[in-house]
Order: structure tokens, then sequence, then C-alpha cells
């Protein structure tokens, strides 16, 4: 009775889950001699309760195992101090090995960290853009964040990004609850929308010209914009 993350027939465990053996026994059964538990593969499971021929042992995930299936052989299960006998004063004994393998998985290992593809750190985008994250491993959950790490929300859907300033992190958490390591930032600026102009001023006092005079005009915008020069032109027209 593993407490992982069950999914396709397999518990998925990580750090600090516990998982408790029951081993039954074809009659009650006595410890005859000093009790240190069962060998289940190379985890060394603690013994909890004997109850009639039904024998009870807990292993606890301590996250520095790796990734491995749980395979097991009754043959190694006792140690040579963990002594059974039966009622009558019966030695157990185990004739061959008997090799199984379990549906629990150990899963202590990070993913590997994502990355963000299509942004550029540090780069100003005039256009919306989409946020694209590099492939997460199989089963695993893919989170974002926009700003700096103070929030995250699960990737789920096409995400589209505006206008604004964004300091984005992803990470996965695997199918055991395993998180990877977040990305790299990525600080980038998109401002989508089309300066506004807030004033519009002709530099000359009395306001008469004559054939071939250049007027300076004067136009102000709400931002600081990159002008080129060529081929512009302003075209002006009365008030109504």
């Amino acid at each position: 009775s593993p407490d992982g993350v069950y999914k396709d027939g397999i518990y998925y465990c990580n750090k600090d889950k516990e998982i408790e053996v029951e081993v039954t026994m074809s009659e009650p059964v006595l410890f005859a001699g000093e009790t240190k538990g069962i060998k289940v593969g190379n985890l060394d499971f603690d013994f909890l309760d004997l109850n009639g021929e039904k024998l009870k042992f807990k292993y606890k995930v301590k996250g520095s195992e790796g990734t491995f299936d749980v395979n097991y052989d009754y043959s190694k299960f006792f140690n040579s101090e963990s002594v059974l006998k039966d009622m009558c004063g019966n030695e157990l004994k185990i004739a061959a090995s008997s090799s199984h393998t379990s549906p629990v998985k150990i899963d202590t290992d990070k993913p590997e960290k994502l990355r963000v593809q299509n942004l550029q750190n540090g780069k100003k985008y005039n256009s919306s853009q989409k946020l694209e994250i590099s492939s997460p491993e199989e089963g695993a959950t893919v989170y974002y964040s926009l700003n700096g790490g103070v929030s995250f929300t699960e990737y789920k859907n096409e995400v589209t990004l505006n206008s604004g300033v964004y300091n984005i992190f992803v990470y996965q958490k695997d199918i055991a609850g395993n998180s990877s390591d977040p990305s790299d930032k990525v600080s980038i600026e998109i401002d989508d929308n089309f300066p506004k102009i807030t004033n519009v001023s002709i530099n000359v006092p009395d306001g008469t010209y004559i054939i071939n005079d250049k007027i300076p005009i004067q136009i102000d915008f709400d931002k600081k914009i990159k002008f080129d020069s060529s081929g512009v032109k302003l075209y002006l027209k009365d008030k109504d």
C-alpha cells in the first residue's frame, strides 16, 4: 500500500512517501530472533506489526535513492537474525528464490531544466508573442511565471503575451512530484501600440508663409520613438 501517485498501474513514490508491505505466511508465526525488518530489493523495510500469519513492514523514501522499479525476492526478505518459527517451533525455510516485480517505482530524481525557446532575454518586441517552452518529460506538468517567480500558472494552453514587461520563468514537475530547477530568467518588453500624438506645433511666430517657405513642425508623442525620415510624409487637413 504505497503512499504515492498512481498512474497507469504504477505507484510513483518520491521523498517522504511511505510504502507499507504486508507478508502473509501459510500459518501463524512468531519471531525467535531479533527483528530487523525485511529486505525488499535494495530497500530496508522496518518492522511494524505481527498478527498471526500476517507481518507488516514500512519504508519511508529518503530522497537520495534515485529512480528504479521496486523488485523483490522472497528468499531475501529476512536476514539471518530475523528467525521466524511456527507455533510448534519449526523454523521458516524458503526452498527457492522467487523474484517478483511490484507496481511501485521509486523516483527521487529531478527532471531536466526547461527553456523558453522563442524569446530572447533583454529584447523589446513590437508585436504580441507566443510563449514557447522546450519539451518536458512524458507525463510532467509545466508551470510558468510572468512576474519573476512571484506566482506560477499551469501551462495548459497556448499563452499569448501582449503589451507589457515580463520576467519569465518555467519549470516542470514529474509524475512522482519532483520539481525541476527553474529555467534561466527571460526578461522582455512588448509594445504593440503605435505611440499617441500629444501635441502638434508650428514654430513660426506670425503664421504667414509664402511659396517655397519651409515650415518647421514639431510633433510630440507620449513615448520615445525611433524615426526613419526616408519617404515619410506628413498630411495636414482642416480641422473639419
